[in-house]
């Protein structure tokens, strides 16, 4: 079926058997089948040939290979006999080259470990030999060594010695050569030929700045309204001239050497002002508070020392701030509540440590703490009659979390001491006892 639908080709039955040997041409396959068939004789042709033709087969050539010719013949199974015989003998061969290539590889490693175990005994003898023996040999080669390059390098200097001194010698007869030169010279008028010219150098030199003095003088008298004659009588007048406007001017200096000096004087103490203004501006930006540096560095110690977190202990003027809409009182406020602000609010149990530390210590400048957990006599009720428009009412007093007993004692101390009516006119502060 699958030839049928191509041609009838010997590349298209090759595809269909791959296995199968094709043949289009008599002669190739005769010879092939020769072969196989181990036909060696003169009758191998003739018989080829017969079976060609078809002739004397006694039926059909399909015939004759079906039933003759594709029987194994009995030299076949002999040929295999033989074929395994000398595939053992083969394979016997092949162990042998094997064990050959093996003695012929193993052949140097008797002299190799001789020589190797050679080779341990004079590494042994080596590092016997560099121990102490080995290192005084060195240093007296060292010592011999820098001998003889000691005595190289004298040899050197001695004969740099020799040239130098030769060479010294050529010096000393120039010089004497030039010494004599220079009293011949002077001899001969040298000295006052030199006199002359020096003279007229100077001369020029002189004339030059004179020059340079007039045109300097010329632009000075141009530049202030003088007109001058260049004779004696023009010089006498331009010193009278110059006399006069002197004085006039050594008053007008006096009065402004006078404003020169308060004008300095204000210079600086407006820059020594701006400078403090500077240093305060600087350090208001780059801390953390506006309470003094001294108080934060002061708590700070107490936190490394008694080991009580600076967030428990806040000073007055970290829980306050104005309330919204009451920023017209933050001043009158600082001022009110400055020495409450900077007081250090410390739990009870902390307090005993915190009093050992600062009788112990010294602190900059000064620092109150106080024990907020002593409930104040009269604070409660005091917050109570708080009244509409006292300083109490116009803050944000923070009362919550771990400063929950510093913010209520600061409501009831502020109750307390500093229960101010604030009023915005000045003279209702008249009328009232404190305000």
């Amino acid at each position: 079926e699958d030839i049928a639908e191509k041609r009838f080709t010997k590349a298209a039955l090759e595809t269909i058997f791959p296995d199968a040997q094709i043949f289009d041409v008599h002669k190739a396959f005769a010879e092939r089948f020769r072969r196989l068939l181990g036909i060696s004789s003169d009758q191998a042709l003739p018989l080829l040939r017969v079976i060609q033709a078809g002739k004397g087969l006694g039926g059909s050539v399909n015939t004759f290979f079906r039933d003759q010719v594709l029987d194994a013949p009995a030299t076949l199974a002999a040929a295999d006999d033989v074929v395994e015989e000398f595939s053992n003998l083969m394979s016997i061969r092949q162990r042998l080259e094997d064990v050959r290539q093996q003695r012929d590889q193993l052949a140097p490693v008797p002299g190799l470990n001789k020589e190797y175990a050679q080779s341990l005994l004079d590494a042994n003898r080596l590092r016997e030999l560099a121990g102490e023996e080995f290192e005084a040999y060195k240093q007296q080669l060292a010592v011999t060594v820098h001998q003889k390059t000691l005595g190289r390098f004298k040899e050197l200097a001695q004969a740099k010695a020799k040239e130098l001194g030769v060479e010294r010698s050529v010096r000393d007869g120039q010089a004497k050569e030039l010494r004599e030169l220079e009293t011949d010279y002077n001899n001969q008028g040298g000295n006052a030929i030199s006199a002359i010219e020096q003279s007229l150098e100077n001369a020029k030199v002189g004339l030059r700045l004179r020059e340079q003095v007039e045109e300097a003088a010329r632009k000075a008298l141009s530049d202030a309204g003088l007109q001058l004659e260049w004779t004696a009588a023009g010089w006498e007048q331009a010193h009278e001239q110059a006399a006069a406007r002197s004085a006039e001017l050594k008053d007008d200096s006096q009065a402004l050497q006078e404003l020169r000096f308060e004008a300095f004087d204000g210079h600086a103490t407006k820059k020594r002002e701006l400078a403090a203004a500077q240093q305060e501006l600087l350090s208001l930006k780059t801390r953390k508070s506006l309470l003094p540096p001294s108080s934060i560095e002061n708590r700070a110690a107490i936190a490394a020392a008694t080991g009580v977190p600076e967030d428990r202990m806040p000073f007055g003027g970290e829980l306050m701030d104005l309330a919204e809409g009451e920023e017209l009182w933050r001043p009158a406020a600082e001022r009110a509540l400055r020495n409450l602000a900077t007081t250090l609010l410390v739990p009870g149990e902390h307090f005993a440590a915190v009093t050992r530390y600062l009788n112990d210590h010294k602190v900059r400048g000064a620092l109150r703490a106080v024990d907020v957990s002593k409930p104040l006599a009269g604070g409660a009720l005091a917050v109570e009659d708080a009244r509409d428009g006292d300083l109490l009412t116009k803050l944000d007093i923070l009362a919550s979390g771990a400063v929950a007993d510093a913010g209520g004692w600061i409501r009831e101390r502020i109750a307390l001491d500093f229960a101010y009516p604030c009023v915005e006119d000045p003279n209702e502060l008249a009328t009232l006892d404190k305000g």
